[in-house]
């Protein structure tokens, strides 16, 4: 299942989905008849927003294999969300 998104979302996202929006975009507002400046307004801020999201991926993933560490190497698991500056650890 790891694996499965690793794939999913690091290697088809970034590289074909965000590629396929800004290069072959333009072939669909042709297509369509949408107005330059309208799709240049809009294609920007909707790149911007699946890059970031892309990059909350790789956040994810480097999470997960944090995790993975502390379980391999530790044997116990660990939520890395717990135990934040200024709180009391139990």
């Amino acid at each position: 299942m790891l694996l499965l998104w690793i794939i999913c979302r690091l290697v088809l996202f970034p590289f074909y989905i965000i590629w396929s929006v800004q290069v072959e975009g333009t072939v669909i507002r042709d297509l369509y008849g949408m107005p330059e400046d309208m799709y240049l307004l809009y294609n920007r801020w909707f790149v911007i927003g699946i890059s970031f999201l892309a990059l909350l991926h790789c956040v994810w993933f480097s999470m997960f294999v944090k995790m993975g560490w502390i379980l391999i190497s530790k044997g116990e698991t660990h939520d890395l969300s717990e135990h934040k500056k200024g709180e009391k650890q139990s």
